[in-house]
């Protein structure tokens, strides 16, 4: 009677195999082990052609899976990317901004390219191998994402995060006037944050949004993104009438124009047209709104010194009021990413998230704090802050960051 080979047995013997191996680490080198002794102890030429055939296939069956487990095992390399036209290797991290009136290009390993916008600062946070999380600060970002199975990308733009797969669109934050817009070319992006439901804004192709956190509202469609957030060109027959003034009011003309400028992010003539009056004196006579506004301008232009001028007397000036806790959040950012005094900048972020729990800058605040909780190597205090985070942001563009922390 001719012997059969029972083949179903086989396979279910296999696919006993690839459970456990899959899950523990130690089994999968013992029973490489074993495979390898019983494969030596087989004598040759002493069994039956078909049963020694029998043999060679299961081995075969349990290499083959032990290859792709490994494979399974092996982390995927982190995507790479260059910042600016001279293709120099991009640093995780590091402030980001424009010099001149071109835009800046970071061209990620995938073929995923972003434009940070002139004037605009950013930063990539977090690079993994199926993406990136992008930081905006201020001003506009442009990204064309290639799409990929599995791929996970982030823009954080103040309170807002725009999950990604594979799309093109504009991003905007305006951190003065706390306003988010995005413009959709192609693809679909999830956007969440203030004034929206808790699943989010879904936006489709041609869709434009427009949200100040300030108020309720989160129109849709609404003005285009250059539009919302303004051009210095637009300023140019102000500025060309104001030339006209004889020579003793040009100095009051520009004065009088540093709100607009900052406004419209012209933060360098802002800040030169608050110094031409006398800085100390405009921030005498500016209201808590303005003084941020002025805050930021001189942030924005270079001059922390400023910067900190203006945010320490909305401290003093406008204790407990929704801009003094703004303010404290700025100090934080100019310790951390100007002066490097990460305990301060701690300190800063602590005092916001004390006097505006439920501000519009809280999960940057508490991802901020988490940065620098970690950089001081407080972890006992960057665990808890993590688990804060999680509890609040669980998508939030610090919740890559918190799962590190615990070791999740």
């Amino acid at each position: 009677m001719k012997e059969s080979f029972d083949w179903e047995a086989l396979r279910a013997d296999v696919a006993e195999l690839q459970r456990p191996l899959a899950e523990d680490g130690d089994l999968l080198r013992r029973e490489r082990a074993r495979l390898l002794l019983v494969a030596r102890a087989v004598p040759p030429r002493t069994r039956p052609l078909r049963k020694r055939w029998v043999w060679v296939t299961t081995l075969a069956a349990a290499a083959a899976l032990l290859l792709a487990v490994e494979h399974q095992r092996k982390p995927k390399s982190e995507l790479s990317f260059a910042a600016g036209n001279a293709e120099v290797s991009g640093q995780v991290g590091t402030w980001l901004t424009p010099s001149g009136t071109a835009p800046m290009p970071l061209r990620f390993a995938d073929g995923t390219i972003v434009s940070i916008a002139p004037q605009a600062r950013a930063r990539v946070a977090r690079v993994t191998a199926r993406g990136a999380d992008l930081v905006l600060e201020q001003g506009s970002l442009s990204l064309a994402v290639v799409h990929h199975e599995g791929g996970e990308w982030h823009v954080g733009a103040g309170p807002f995060t725009v999950l990604v797969t594979g799309t093109k669109f504009t991003v905007g934050w305006s951190a003065a006037e706390r306003t988010f817009t995005l413009a959709l070319q192609e693809g679909s992006v999830l956007v969440r944050g203030p004034t929206l439901s808790g699943a989010g804004r879904r936006v489709n192709p041609g869709e434009q949004l427009h949200i100040a956190i300030d108020d309720d509202r989160a129109a849709l469609p609404a003005p285009s993104v250059a539009a919302s957030l303004g051009s210095a060109d637009s300023l140019a027959p102000a500025l060309a009438d104001s030339a006209k003034l004889p020579q003793k009011d040009q100095r009051a003309a520009k004065f009088g124009s540093w709100k607009e400028l900052a406004q419209r992010q012209n933060y360098a003539d802002a800040l030169a047209a608050a110094e031409s009056q006398g800085f100390d004196e405009t921030c005498k006579a500016a209201s808590a709104p303005d003084l941020v506004l002025l805050g930021n301008a001189a942030r924005f232009a270079g001059s922390a010194a400023r910067a900190e001028q203006a945010f320490r007397l909305v401290r003093a000036r406008f204790a407990g009021s929704g801009e003094a806790a703004m303010a404290a959040f700025f100090l934080g950012r100019i310790a951390y990413d100007q002066r490097g005094n990460r305990r301060e900048a701690a300190q800063w972020f602590q005092n916001y998230l004390r006097e505006a729990p439920s501000g519009g800058l809280a999960r940057e605040a508490a991802g901020r704090l988490l940065e620098a909780d970690r950089a001081l190597g407080d972890l006992s205090a960057a665990r808890d802050v993590a688990r804060e985070y999680l509890d609040k942001y669980p998508s939030g563009p610090h919740a890559s960051l918190a799962h590190d922390v615990l070791g999740q």
